[in-house]
């Protein structure tokens, strides 16, 4: 800021109504003159309730305003103008009222956009009945004003509510800059004028005790003036807020979002010190500079701006970025970039076809840079140099958020351009793919190709062709890539797909609280490929984003994943996985940002609106036809069962099996977060389900996982501790699976004697298991239960099961019982064995047990007495189960010395 001398406060007034007076007279320049006249009645039809003008209410309205505006009387030309809106108007010369309804008319012309606001300042102590009717009244007028081509916002409040952030919503959304633009771009129409403006700069800092001077000495009455607080009352948390809900709607306008945080940039380096054009506008007033402009004032600021910036990089000059302004303003107020390019000779060569589009595009790229270099400052200053206790942690955060959305990114797909722009428009695009990168290729005037930005994915490409908004359904699309095989059609049908799902609208109409929480995944779409082994194993070599463990050694086609993800942000990113575990990890983190402990904890809310936290939804497509397209049907098919399992189901601590090509995987839950496993084959998932576990897990097979036998179905139906047992007759045999107390698998295979002798055995055997867990268990209570269902499929080729129940116990056995026993002695092992009712003890046939109960029942079965043999009592030593405690055991481990003890009796029979 220059130097300056402090004058008197009655020279500072006449100043100031001075200034005003030459605003208000040229206003001319920015209205048509019929405009311009309507304005400056404004105060006459405020003024008078006549029934010849515009606010007209009746007399009978309750609460009808007839105290006026303050100080005002119309002058000859304003009368006259009157008379030619209606020639039966007749205005009577009245004194001028002290007391008035309205204290002050301020018109404000907005430097940034060239809107027109009217600010009416009532007596604070207006009656609700008199403040509805002024309102009604002004309703009125600005119907009128706008019937004439007059866009006027009214706005009506008391000066203590003007500067209430409670009360003006102007003020609590833009405070750094609202009364620095209020004060330089208002103009008095009629009352009371601001008593800011009888304050010497030098004052700033000590306002109100300034202001109470002046109402003390009275150089000046004091019911001229209003108090409508100073500009410099704001804080660095002003300026970081400010900046904050700029960037927050820059989609809206990238041109009035520059140039305000190039202002607030400005302020917030020279803070604690004053800047802004209210301040240089009152000093150079006071100093009596000729040919004074608002947009020169901040052309100023703009340039001293820039010139911090000197050092940095740049992709286009200040003069640059400002030409293309001036050629594209948008809701930017043109007078800006002509004063601010007024003193160059700099002219942008008009371009057309798709050098206009290049070099479009090259403009939202630099206006964009602008605005994150600029962003990034005010929040480095803000943070840098705040005292202790200005911090604003929830503020900070929601900068630093907006930051690094704003931050360069390999994956992010960079948005420039939030507009439909007709000229921007390519007829054809050339995608290329060289040097482990996808790029757009656009051919000049000059014959020459210009590329377009680099992208790890054809994806992310296609998806920033469309954001962007540089292709729509009539763009041709031509393919350049040898390595990847990637045909015309196939990306065609992608970028159909995105203009078919995904909305542009989404990433520019984001509410601005989603940035005081982390970012939530909003959308996403999968696009599914086959890769050859040579293209894998190049990618993996290229890039970081690949691992060979994720794709394994295969020798045939890989799967191939490109995710496109939009956050709550209004960011945009991809993603790729390779290999079947590539495909489970996209999956499994698509639903990372609903954890399932914290869906568990928003459950146990118990409220009627309280529902269960679920991730998104997922989208697959493919590249092309044929196995992809399964792949991606697949994909979505897997994607969907997890959910219902995991969320729909509320199974946080079960395991999800399914199987990709010929490998199985289980998805289970780590501290809330799901991750997938690898298995093995369907012989290692067998020996998965069988492993023995430390308590109950509820289990669940992906339809797919396991065809060949009824596991999904059977896995649908375990409860626990219940003992249950499945079996299936096929060609004369039984195909037994049982699922014990904690839900490990069980099978076996057994010949059919009768129809009825296999099931019955198994009472007799459940019976001496409870004994058995009973004896072996520290814990006697919750002891299982028996449950038996035999299977069948119907004509449909479904699988049905049907419960035995009691009925079960009236068969007559028919079947011989073999008990088993076992002591474990220092030299070996001492076998007892009782079959029927005779008893083959250790101590009588020591080794020969097995051999001689053998040839006993040998003996019995002869002569057309054979029957099948079952264990249904076995008493040995917990280390024969290979178990090291008692809470350890398990039914199945009963069941497997049993199944193994019956095929050796079996075998021996048979020998």
């Amino acid at each position: 800021m220059v130097n300056y001398t402090d004058i008197q406060v009655i020279d500072a007034r006449d100043i100031f109504i001075k200034w005003n007076k030459s605003q208000l007279d040229g206003l001319s320049e920015y209205t048509s003159d019929e405009i311009h006249k309507y304005i400056k009645l404004i105060p006459l039809f405020l003024h008078l309730n006549h029934k010849m003008l515009p606010g007209y209410i009746s007399d009978q309205l309750p609460g009808y305003v007839q105290s006026g505006v303050y100080g005002y009387q119309a002058d000859k030309a304003t009368v006259n103008d009157a008379r030619l809106l209606n020639s039966k108007f007749r205005y009577q010369h009245e004194e001028i009222v002290k007391n008035a309804a309205v204290e002050s008319v301020f018109f404000q012309r907005r430097l940034v956009d060239g809107s027109f606001l009217c600010w009416i300042f009532n007596k604070p102590d207006l009656s609700s009945e008199m403040l509805d009717a002024l309102k009604t009244k002004i309703e009125k007028i600005s119907q009128w004003l706008y019937s004439r081509g007059a866009a006027i916002k009214f706005i009506c409040l008391s000066g203590d509510d003007f500067i209430s952030d409670k009360k003006n919503k102007a003020l609590n959304n833009d405070k750094a800059l609202f009364l620095d633009n209020f004060y330089s771009e208002s103009i008095v129409l009629a009352g009371k004028y601001p008593v800011w403006w009888l304050v010497s700069p030098s004052k700033e800092g000590e306002y109100s005790a300034c202001v109470e001077h002046i109402k003390q000495a009275r150089f000046v009455d004091n019911d001229e003036f209003i108090d409508l607080a100073s500009p410099a009352e704001v804080t660095r948390k002003d300026f970081l807020y400010f900046s904050v809900n700029q960037v927050q709607t820059v989609k809206l306008s990238a041109e009035i979002c520059l140039v305000n945080l190039l202002v607030i940039d400005n302020k917030s380096r020279a803070w604690p010190d004053l800047d802004g054009v209210s301040f240089r506008l009152k000093e150079y007033l006071y100093q009596n500079k000729q040919s004074i402009n608002l947009p020169g004032i901040l052309t100023e600021l703009l340039r001293e701006t820039f010139s911090q910036y000197a050092g940095n990089k740049h992709l286009y000059t200040e003069d640059r970025l400002f030409s293309w302004i001036k050629a594209n303003p948008g809701k930017l107020n043109p007078e800006i970039a002509e004063c601010f390019l007024a003193a160059k000779d700099y002219r942008e060569v008009r371009l057309e076809g798709v050098d206009n589009i290049l070099a479009s595009l090259s403009y939202f790229k630099a206006i964009a840079d602008e605005i994150r270099q600029l962003f990034g400052s005010i929040v480095d200053t803000c943070w840098q140099r705040k005292e202790e206790g200005e911090e604003d942690s929830n503020l900070l955060l929601v900068a630093r958020n907006m930051q690094e959305l704003l931050s360069d990114s390999a994956n992010r797909v960079p948005l420039y351009n939030s507009k439909d722009i007709t000229d921007i428009l390519f007829d054809r695009i050339l995608l290329r793919y060289q040097h482990s990168s996808w790029s757009l290729l656009a051919g000049t005037s000059r014959g020459d190709e210009t590329i377009l930005d680099d992208f790890t994915s054809l994806l992310g490409l296609l998806a920033w062709c469309w954001l962007n908004r540089v292709v729509n359904h009539s763009t041709q699309i031509s393919i350049d890539c040898p390595s990847h095989q990637v045909r015309q059609i196939e990306a065609r049908y992608v970028l159909e797909i995105l203009m078919q799902y995904l909305d542009p609208k989404i990433v520019s109409s984001i509410p601005p609280k989603v940035f005081e929480k982390p970012a939530q995944p909003l959308k996403s779409l999968l696009f599914m490929s086959l890769l050859n082994e040579s293209d894998v194993q190049r990618m993996a070599k290229d890039s970081l984003v690949f691992s060979q463990s994720l794709f394994g050694t295969s020798t045939g086609p890989v799967m191939h994943c490109e995710q496109l993800i939009i956050n709550s942000w209004g960011d945009v990113y991809t993603k790729e996985y390779t290999g079947n575990a590539g495909m489970l990890q996209c999956l499994c983190e698509w639903t990372h940002h609903a954890p399932l402990d914290a869906s568990a904890e928003y459950v146990s809310r118990k409220t009627d609106k309280d529902v269960l936290v679920q991730p998104q939804s997922l989208k697959a497509f493919s590249y092309g036809t044929g196995d992809s397209t399964h792949i991606a049907q697949r994909m979505e098919q897997i994607y969907s069962e997890i959910i219902n399992f995991f969320y729909k189901c509320k199974i946080s601590a079960g395991r999800f099996v399914l199987r990709m090509e010929n490998t199985c995987y289980v998805v289970t839950a780590d501290n809330g977060l799901l991750a997938a496993s690898e298995i093995g084959r369907q012989k290692a998932l067998i020996e998965y389900l069988q492993a023995a576990v430390d308590v109950y897990q509820d289990t669940a097979l992906e339809r797919l996982a396991f065809t060949e036998q009824p596991l999904c179905e059977m896995y649908q139906r375990n409860k626990k501790n219940v003992l249950q047992v499945f079996f299936q007759i096929k060609s004369r045999r039984y195909h037994v699976w049982v699922l014990d107390e904690k839900g490990t698998l069980w099978t076996d295979i057994v010949n059919v004697y009768d129809r009825d002798s296999y099931v019955i055995h198994w009472l007799y055997l459940f019976r001496n298991i409870r004994v058995i867990l009973k004896k072996k268990s520290a814990e006697n209570s919750d002891l299982p239960s028996l449950e038996i269902c035999q299977i069948s499929i119907n004509p449909l080729g479904e699988f049905e099961f049907h419960t035995k129940g009691a009925e079960a116990l009236s068969g007559e056995k028919q079947f011989y019982e073999l008990q088993v026993k076992i002591e474990v002695s220092d030299n070996d092992d001492q076998l007892s064995l009782v079959f029927e009712d005779q008893v083959f003890l250790y101590s009588e046939f020591r080794q020969n047990v097995l051999m001689e109960c053998i040839q006993y029942m040998s003996a019995s079965m002869s002569g057309g007495g054979h029957r099948p043999v079952f264990v249904t009592d076995i008493d040995i030593p917990l280390s024969l189960y290979h178990v090291a405690m008692p809470e350890m055991l398990q039914i199945s481990h009963i069941l497997k010395f049993k199944r193994n003890f019956e095929h050796r009796i079996n075998k021996l029979l048979q020998g």
